[in-house]
Formats: C-alpha cells, sequence, structure tokens
C-alpha cells in the first residue's frame, strides 16, 4: 500500500473512529446536478444528430463514452462517501475498511485520467469536421500538435498511475510480496492536473481565430465565441483541482480529506467541458423550439425601420437587420442571432454547416487569399451595388412550396424591373 511519508504520518492526530469529523453529503448532491446538467446536454445532443442531422460521428461517440465515466465516477464517489470514508480524514478511517477505500481511489483516478481524454478528443475531432477540407497550414498543424498532445500526455499518465507500485494490487493492499513498493504519487498526479488545465486552455482558445477572424457581425461574432469560451470556465476548475491535489501528496498528505473537493472540481470539470463540446451542435434546436412562440417577440427587438411593420413590401424585409426575429409572409422564414433559416430545413442555422460552406465559398472565390498566415472565413458574400441583396431572404428552392416559390420569383422579377428602368432612365 501506498504510505504517507514518515515525517507526515507523525503530525497525524490520534485517530477517532466512533464520532469522526466528516464533510457530509456535499459532494453526492453538487455532483448529482452537475450530472443533471451534462444529461439534459448530452440528451439535447443526442436527439439532434438522430432526429435532426440523421447522422453520428466520432466525436458524438467519445463525448457519450465520457458522460458515461462522468456518470460512473458519480456513482463510485456515492459508495466511497457512504461505505469507505472517502468523508473522513485519512486518519480516522478504520483499517477494515482503508484497502477498499484506496483501491475506489486507485479507479477514480483512471475514470478522471479517461473521462477527460474523451471529452477533449470529441472537442478536437468537432474542430476538425468543422474546417472540413479547407483552412491555413498553421491551423491544421496546431489541431494536429493539439490531438498528439492529449493522447500522448493521458496514455503517459495513465500507464504512470496503473503502474505506479509492484505489483500493481500492492497499491491497495495492507501487505505486499518481498520486495514491492510503489514510486512517489505527488509528482505525478500535481503534473497531470497542470497538463490537463493547459490542455483545457488550448483547446478553448484553438477555434477562436476561426471565429474572430470571419465576416460576421459583431454581435454574432460575440455569440459564437461565447459558446466555445465556456472552455475557459473548465480551465478555472481545472486550476482549482490544482491546489487540492497539491494539498494532497504535497501538503499534509491528509489524502481521503483532501480528495473531496478533488471529485467536486472533477466532476464540475467534466461537467462544464460536456456543456461547452454540445453548446455549438444544440444550438439548432432552440430556434426550432420557439417558432410557435417567435411571432410574438418580433417587436420586441430593435429595427432599423419601424415602419416596415406597417407595410408588407418584401424589399423591406431584405434591409431588414438579420439579428431581428423575423417572420416572412408564409411563415416560413425565421431569423435567429443572424442566422437564417427555413423552417423545412435546419441546415443554415448550424454553426459547423454554416462554416464549412461558407469557407468553400471563400476558397472556391479567392483560393490565394490564405498564405498561411491566418485562417479567413468569408461568411458573407460580396455583392455588386447593381445587384439586389436577397441572400439573407431568398429560401432554397429545394425547400420551398409552390406557392413560397412563386411569391419569391415574384418578388425578385419586380425588384428587377425596377433596376432596369432606373438604368435606363439614366
Amino acid at each position: 500500500m501506498y504510505y504517507p511519508p514518515p515525517e507526515q504520518l507523525a503530525k497525524f492526530p490520534p485517530p477517532n473512529y466512533e464520532h469522526p469529523q466528516t464533510r457530509g453529503n456535499g459532494v453526492v448532491i453538487v455532483n448529482s446536478v452537475f450530472l443533471g446538467i451534462a444529461t439534459v446536454f448530452i440528451t439535447l445532443r443526442v436527439y439532434k444528430r438522430l432526429f435532426v442531422r440523421t447522422w453520428y460521428g466520432w466525436d458524438d461517440v467519445f463525448i457519450l463514452v465520457g458522460y458515461f465515466l462522468m456518470l460512473a465516477l458519480n456513482i463510485l464517489t456515492y459508495i466511497g462517501v457512504h461505505s469507505y470514508g472517502f468523508n473522513r480524514h485519512i486518519w480516522d478511517i478504520p483499517l477494515t475498511m482503508a484497502s477498499g477505500s484506496i483501491r475506489l481511489s486507485f479507479v477514480a483516478k483512471i475514470i478522471i485520467i479517461l473521462e477527460s481524454f474523451c471529452i477533449a478528443m470529441s472537442l478536437l475531432i468537432f474542430y476538425y469536421r468543422l474546417v472540413g477540407g479547407v483552412g491555413s497550414h498553421w491551423f491544421r498543424m496546431a489541431l494536429h500538435a493539439t490531438v498528439a498532445f492529449n493522447i500522448v500526455t493521458n496514455l503517459l499518465f495513465l500507464l504512470f498511475e496503473i503502474f505506479l507500485c509492484k505489483p500493481i494490487q500492492f497499491y491497495w493492499e495492507l501487505t505486499g510480496p518481498v520486495g514491492a513498493y510503489c514510486k512517489p504519487e505527488g509528482p505525478i498526479a500535481v503534473t497531470f492536473s497542470v497538463f490537463k488545465c493547459l490542455l483545457d486552455f488550448v483547446i478553448t482558445t484553438l477555434p477562436m481565430p476561426l471565429v474572430l477572424r470571419t465576416q460576421m457581425r459583431r454581435r454574432q461574432r460575440l455569440i459564437v465565441a461565447g459558446l466555445f469560451g465556456l472552455g475557459y470556465v473548465v480551465s478555472g476548475a481545472g486550476m482549482a483541482r490544482i491546489y487540492y491535489m497539491y494539498k494532497i501528496f504535497l501538503g499534509d498528505a491528509d489524502m481521503s480529506w483532501w480528495q473531496y473537493p478533488v471529485f467536486v472540481t472533477c466532476q464540475i470539470e467534466a461537467c462544464l467541458a460536456i456543456v461547452c463540446a454540445c453548446a455549438p451542435i444544440i444550438r439548432p434546436l432552440f430556434p426550432r423550439w420557439l417558432e410557435g412562440s417567435i411571432s410574438r417577440l418580433k417587436y420586441w427587438v430593435p429595427s432599423r425601420d419601424r415602419s416596415a411593420k406597417h407595410t408588407p413590401n418584401v424589399s423591406n424585409h431584405a434591409t431588414e437587420p438579420k439579428r431581428s426575429f423575423k417572420i416572412s409572409p408564409a411563415g416560413t422564414q425565421i431569423r435567429v442571432f443572424g442566422l437564417t433559416r427555413s423552417t423545412k430545413s435546419h441546415e443554415t442555422d448550424d454553426l459547423e454547416l454554416v462554416i464549412q460552406r461558407h469557407a468553400e465559398h471563400h476558397e472556391e472565390a479567392a483560393p490565394h487569399s490564405d498564405n498561411g498566415s491566418g485562417f479567413q472565413i468569408g461568411f458573407s458574400e460580396q455583392i455588386s451595388k447593381e445587384n439586389i441583396d436577397v441572400r439573407a431572404q431568398a429560401l432554397d428552392p429545394a425547400h420551398m412550396d409552390t406557392s413560397e416559390r412563386d411569391q419569391t420569383q415574384t418578388c425578385l422579377h419586380s425588384n428587377l424591373s425596377v433596376e432596369e428602368r432606373s438604368h435606363r432612365q439614366t
């Protein structure tokens, strides 16, 4: 069994097995709340993949594995608190439960490493699909390097943790064979926590140039960057875990007492990482649920031309700001956060599809515009002054019924006729 150093053992007070000081059931309550939040986001993600997009990817597989590992850690923590003294000081844990308590801690550490690996891989695979076959060389190299860093660091620390003692079971057994030993765990555990926090920061920062260099409006960029920026909160939870890991191994060696908040920070970190991974993907679901009440909100949002709501002129619709909620006369066009979609097609409200398609268009229109110094994506097309700006209002004919298609064509012909007459007069 791994024992604290003798100088730290000498500082332990006498044990109190009958009425020990405990931390209560706070870890179970907090972990259950965050597990519930993660469950909601995972459920929405699965629903969106199976019933809206009707396809699945490796990022979904990794995020599901990470979620079930989070669930397993939550169950293990509950068992440890109620049966193995996870909420006690180490000197108040009887020898009858000491071996089981340390074994559960060993399994929990393995789960934490695998959990963090799977969630990070889910985000990185999502980034690969986000950029598709386009993107600057430096961005792809940074993405490759981050994936390699995630695999190598988690694999190394997993092997270090498993083979910390020789034989492996000597980690939790009270006695072992001749020659059994355990390497110091403190430096390995603290180093892993630091690397994990650094990796969370890098993964969160990686897509920011992709978002901030687009030609979206400022509000749209802030919304998308905010979704990805949730990962910085994960890094904050990771820094808290570094502190508690230091207290466990390099502080007073009261492992059971200080691993209690470690389990809390690990669950918070995993939950926030799942939210960060799911938020950009499940975003198209919310406009869909708000379709019934969106018309009641359209007058709450400021418009450039307030008189437009009194005059049902199609040309007013074309110049209306994208940020407003707008129902077309046919009731099939909704604008939410600047991304326009038809109620019959959710593709243009899907962040990954929008970035992919506009990136491909930008690559075709200006194949030499990216020389490796930046990753730029054209979110809005450059249209000449002679043409009518209908890109935000026109629907895909494949998703229109007959009346909508006729109405759109009539509007276009009418506006084009006006343009022709004006040119003839000049």
